[in-house]
């Protein structure tokens, strides 16, 4: 069974080299948004019943944010059955 690991970061894209150089940071919405999608390419290309994803769990809680985010009701329809979470 494979285990494929996520590690968000919320402090990434904040640091003072953004901010000097007036350059856009990532909110941990939009890195809720990548990992909800790095959720759905895994299963579209694997087999989702045998596949567990383990995200590592942190203060901003990305992890809840791209699991719910998948299941809204208007992006249920379009969406792929997300593999398990560890």
């Amino acid at each position: 069974m494979p285990l494929i690991g996520i590690i968000p970061n919320p402090s990434s894209g904040k640091d003072i080299r953004r901010l000097v150089v007036d350059a856009d940071g990532i909110d941990n919405q939009h890195k809720a948004k990548i990992v909800r999608r790095v959720l759905r390419g895994i299963a579209a290309t694997s087999d989702v019943a045998a596949t567990t994803v383990a995200v590592m769990p942190e203060m901003a809680d990305i992890r809840r944010q791209a699991w719910t985010g998948s299941n809204s009701p208007s992006r249920r329809r379009a969406r792929h059955a997300l593999p398990r979470s560890a």
